[in-house]
């Protein structure tokens, strides 16, 4: 079983609460609240090896990245973005614990760079559910994606067999507030104060948001974002 660590990190160090040591002291609700996260930290298991794919960002390799972690900058930092549980994880310190990760703490994770993409960390009180959001694009108008793995389940011949699939949801940010779009349609109402030229953008650049959304997208928010400069 594979083990993690939830760690409050600071230039890759790792401090955990000494609850069990010999001390008159009552641990405080703070330290309980780290102890607890740290042993149910622990206790999550590592994906069953015969599920076809895997769960990170890119690959299931340690990749070289940059992290800003409570406004700390850790430089060529090799990470892992895990897709399903929504977790950056380092290779583990101890070379006699090869199966000991470290997991950071998600809330103190400001961003990260991994392959040339950025992901920024947007809570409930920016009006999307809490997590790690690559930026697509950053001008006037911003877009987001939430990138995300599942584990899929499906019974072929008498047996179960389970892989990894993705899905990316795309939030554009304008005027203060982040929009969910999905197809063109929906980009369209959100930019309806240029509606006619992107259309007309649409159509002479033969855009496919049916086939190729993400592209598409970006394209069509730059170009909106050049008509307001």
């Amino acid at each position: 079983m594979l083990k993690y660590l939830l760690i409050p990190l600071c230039c890759y160090t790792l401090a955990v609460p000494q609850l069990h040591a010999q001390t008159t002291k009552t641990p405080s609700k703070k330290e309980l609240r780290k102890a607890k996260r740290l042993e149910e930290a622990k206790k999550k298991p590592d994906y069953d090896p015969g599920i076809l794919g895997h769960a990170y960002f890119g690959s299931e390799e340690w990749l070289p990245g940059t992290i800003w972690y409570e406004g700390v900058a850790l430089e060529r930092t090799p990470l892992r973005y895990d897709l399903v549980r929504d977790e950056v994880t380092l290779p583990p310190v101890e070379p006699d614990a090869p199966a000991l990760k470290l997991r950071l703490i998600s809330e103190k994770v400001d961003s990260f760079k991994i392959l040339e993409h950025t992901f920024v960390r947007l809570n409930e009180q920016d009006g999307l559910p809490a997590g790690f959001y690559e930026r697509l694009h950053d001008g006037k108008t911003k877009v987001f994606a939430r990138r995300e793995k599942y584990i899929f389940k499906e019974t072929t011949y008498q047996r179960v067999a389970e892989r990894f699939l993705t899905e990316n949801r795309y939030y554009l940010y304008k005027n203060k507030q982040y929009h969910p779009v999905k197809n063109q349609k929906g980009v369209l109402k959100v930019l309806k104060d240029r509606k006619k030229a992107l259309e007309n953008f649409i159509h002479k650049e033969n855009l496919d948001f049916r086939n190729n959304f993400e592209q598409a997208l970006l394209q069509v928010v730059a170009y909106y974002d050049s008509l307001r400069e």
